[in-house]
């Protein structure tokens, strides 16, 4: 190999050391060196060239300790015929970058288990720079794995005490304890000292506002009093200060007027307090409302932003549809209503799905992983992954509500106002009709045909209020007749209960007493 091109290689490989994972830059560089040398007849230099890219494209991945390529490049794959041919090369490059990957190759993917390679590998892991450690973090785990793999103790230990040391002298407690908490490599003597610097640590990160990594401080010395349980803090202590962190975050972002987000962490912050309620009595109480009361505020203030800012709707004509009802509905008898056309649930699945294909998945929600659902006052009442089952299902009940607007707007509403003007039903006539129905308890005849009446009468508060718990008896009513049990009895002390309407509608499912469609619609209007 000429010395122009030896010394190109070199360069690449001890430039740029402070990068995150360089396979794929060195991999490249050496790639336009292939270019330029392909058509100079230089076949044994284009070879060794081909197979250092081929050695660069190697990864280790999720804790695997086979190396795996990545295969971008069209090169020789890497083997024990030819892989051998680069052992001198790579010592007179004499790159620490380049000389691990060449051993950890060899040892962990081919069948050459020289101890001594695996040896070579964990020294050269050994000397990337410690001032770059939060980019180099990824190869001193490697050297770990490797040290186990080896059961090599004594070079394990050496390479501990060296991070222990940079999570001092570099400042880097965090990435020193990720490295050692995944290679399960702290010692007893030395997890209060790493604590320590993880405390400062945390504290110093919030104090500059980087809440995300001083709660990552905290999340690790958490696996560490786990393994060491008699170190100092407690864990309690520990679920605390994460507790403050998180509400020292809310209230910056609170500040910045990222109200949702703030949110976010007063939640989290209540989760982990509720959860493991580090302190007790008076003063777990105050804490708690405190937190309660920031999110009170939080809804308060979102709720004016949202009615301060003038909502962008869309004009739907419906003259069409109401001068129809108006010309054919006469209203002079009650089953004209069944004229009007309901909502199949068969056509809401073939829509959702009809439109599923059409715009197929929204890259931004699957880049974010979730989709959050609040209430008008700002209280997270969901979170659902999208395409998830859960996810569709809400969808399908968006769906029909909207669709339930328009026909209510459109049809059933004129279609009342005329019959009020023609037949002018009373009480007494609901009453009557709701005695022929066969799902209501007779004790509650009166009541049901009150709602009606006030639904007819135009007063749909009343009637909604009224219809909710009426609907979860009918419901209860029908399984009690076909012999389902609707009482539950609760652990301790053991106190029967009756079941509450969304547990009811999981029975008739199951047992098919009321069929999909029915049991869609109910958990539509009066549940989900």
């Amino acid at each position: 190999m000429k010395e122009e091109i030896k010394e190109r290689i070199r360069n690449i490989y001890n430039t740029n050391i402070d990068r995150l994972l360089n396979e794929y830059s060195y991999a490249q560089e050496l790639h336009e060196i292939k270019l330029a040398i392909s058509n100079e007849g230089f076949s044994d230099t284009l070879s060794i060239v081909e197979l250092l890219i081929s050695v660069s494209d190697f990864r280790f991945r999720n804790g695997e300790l086979k190396m795996k390529p990545t295969n971008m490049w069209d090169t020789p794959k890497v083997s024990a015929q030819n892989i051998l041919e680069l052992e001198n090369i790579i010592a007179d490059i004499d790159s620490s970058w380049l000389t691990a990957k060449y051993y950890d190759v060899i040892w962990s993917t081919l069948d050459i288990k020289k101890p001594s390679y695996v040896e070579l590998a964990i020294n050269a892991y050994r000397k990337f720079p410690l001032e770059h450690l939060l980019m180099n973090q990824g190869y001193w785990s490697r050297s770990l794995q490797l040290c186990g793999v080896s059961k090599s103790k004594d070079k394990k230990q050496e390479i501990t005490q060296t991070l222990l040391s940079a999570a001092v002298n570099q400042n880097e407690p965090l990435v020193v304890s990720r490295i050692l908490n995944k290679a399960n490599a702290i010692q007893k003597e030395d997890a209060f000292s790493l604590i320590e610097s993880l405390i400062t640590y945390a504290s110093k990160l919030e104090d500059e506002l980087r809440h995300d990594l001083s709660i990552h401080c905290w999340e690790e010395i958490e696996k560490i009093i786990k393994r060491f349980p008699q170190n100092s803090p407690t864990k309690g202590e520990c679920k605390l200060s994460k507790i403050h962190c998180l509400t020292s975050w809310g209230n910056n972002d609170y500040e910045r007027n990222n109200f949702y987000v703030a949110a976010e962490r007063y939640r989290d912050a209540i989760g982990i307090l509720q959860k493991t309620q580090p302190i007790r009595g008076d003063e777990y109480e105050d804490l708690l409302f405190e937190l309660e009361k920031k999110l009170t505020i939080i809804r308060d203030r979102s709720l004016e932003v949202s009615q301060s800012v003038p909502f962008i709707t869309e004009s739907l004509d419906l003259s069409e549809d109401i001068n129809e009802i108006h010309n054919n509905f006469t209203g002079d008898c009650i089953e004209d209503f069944l004229r009007i056309g309901d909502i199949d649930y068969r056509h809401i699945r073939r829509n959702q799905r009809k439109l599923k294909n059409e715009i197929g998945t929204s890259f931004f929600l699957s880049l974010v992983g979730s989709c959050t659902y609040s209430d008008t006052d700002g209280r997270k009442i969901g979170q659902v992954k999208p395409n998830s089952p859960e996810h569709e299902r809400i969808e399908e009940y968006e769906y029909f509500k909207r669709a339930t607007r328009i026909i209510s707007a459109s049809s059933i509403i004129p279609a009342i106002e005329i019959s009020r003007k023609n037949l002018a039903l009373d009480f007494e006539y609901f009453h009557s009709l709701v005695q022929h129905c066969v799902i209501v308890p007779e004790y509650q005849t009166k009541l049901f045909a009150k709602a009606l009446w006030h639904g007819y009468s135009g007063d749909f508060s009343s009637s909604i209020m009224m219809l909710c718990p009426l609907v979860e008896n009918c419901i209860r009513n029908i399984l009690k007749l076909s012999g389902i049990p609707t009482i539950g009895i609760t652990s301790d002390p053991n106190i029967e209960n009756e079941k509450a309407m969304g547990k009811l509608l999981q029975l008739a499912q199951k047992h098919k007493i009321l069929n999909r469609e029915s049991i869609f619609k109910i958990n539509a209007i009066f549940l989900d």
